[in-house]
């Protein structure tokens, strides 16, 4: 079986795929594997620097070429200073490999949730540890009841 290293481009334009474009995508772009760690501490900083919480997992992608799809979770978060930003991003073994996803409220105390999504290409098979990190622009921070990070490896 054929794996492709492009979508052909009867499917980039919109139109159906044949039967052989079908049968050449198949086995392609699969889940192989998820793992997921879910926190219901209550965890507080003042940190302007981004900390880890206590929500990681490790995954061993079983291909270099296989993609690392993250996705974090915080059910509520809030600042006891006005205007304080609340920000979250995901660490990869000690290094921030996404943007920091930015909470901000004008009032203090108010809760939010917050989601993330993050497509990460590690080039490895080595276990990979994602942490779940955060950090506050002023005062201090709470993240209260759950937070997780699920990661899931994606065939290329």
């Amino acid at each position: 079986m054929a794996t492709p290293t492009s979508l052909p481009a009867t499917f980039v334009a919109g139109n159906v795929l044949t039967a052989a474009q079908m049968n050449d995508l198949r086995g392609a772009f699969r889940i192989l594997q998820v793992v997921n760690d879910y926190d219901t501490s209550t965890i507080s900083t003042s940190s302007t620097s981004l900390v880890a919480s206590n929500a990681s997992v490790t995954i061993t992608p079983s291909a270099a070429t296989s993609k690392i799809l993250l996705i974090g979770s915080v059910y509520a978060c809030r600042s006891n200073t006005v205007d304080a930003d609340v920000y979250f991003a995901l660490d990869r073994d000690g290094t921030t490999v996404s943007a920091e996803t930015r909470f901000t409220e004008a009032r203090t105390n108010a809760r939010n949730s917050v989601t993330f999504v993050y497509l990460d290409s590690p080039a490895s098979t080595s276990a990979l540890a994602y942490t779940l990190e955060w950090r506050v622009s002023s005062g201090t921070g709470t993240v209260e009841n759950a937070h997780s990070i699920t990661a899931l490896e994606i065939s290329a």
